[in-house]
């Protein structure tokens, strides 16, 4: 039976000092996190799309659960 991917979190790295971002992103990277860096927080919401899931309300627990399990699938 084959080994499953390990699934890996996504930091979303906002600092607007170059300087500061960068070393915190080389600190970042050498754990199994995968690093996605923006100067601003208009910057980073236009990463979210592509990070996050949304569910609209009202949540219910299927929906969650279902989400979930395609989000995960996505990571392997």
């Amino acid at each position: 039976m084959g080994q499953a991917s390990p699934i890996h979190s996504t930091d979303l790295l906002v600092e607007d000092d170059r300087d500061v971002r960068n070393l915190a992103a080389a600190v970042l990277k050498e754990t199994d996190l995968r690093v996605v860096e923006a100067e601003t927080g208009e910057n980073a919401l236009d990463h979210l799309p592509s990070l996050a899931a949304f569910i609209p309300k009202p949540w219910r627990a299927l929906d969650l659960l279902v989400a979930a399990k395609h989000a995960a699938e996505h990571l392997r």
